[in-house]
């Protein structure tokens, strides 16, 4: 699986977007465009990746910077928020 496809279905499925057209609004692009990066014909932007971040609460600039730049980045910082959200609400 295209790694912006899995990074698209992480975020999609840990944030509760119910459809990809929701997802599409959220990130500020068109439902074609999400469409064709599911299809590996073009890969997700810098504005999309940025406001997955914001929503993972990225700590640094260089986290921001990263994660723009790198889905593998975004993938593991994802990957961390998860695992700390999930952490937090087994303590709960």
């Amino acid at each position: 699986m295209p790694i912006d496809v899995a990074l698209l279905d992480l975020f999609k499925g840990q944030f509760h977007f119910r459809t990809d057209r929701l997802l599409a609004d959220y990130l500020g692009i068109k439902s074609n465009t999400l469409a064709t990066v599911r299809a590996n014909k073009s890969q997700l932007g810098s504005l999309p990746r940025l406001r997955m971040l914001k929503m993972v609460d990225g700590d640094t600039i260089a986290d921001i910077e990263q994660g723009i730049g790198s889905a593998w980045h975004l993938v593991k910082l994802m990957d961390a928020h998860i695992l700390a959200v999930s952490a937090r609400q087994q303590a709960a």
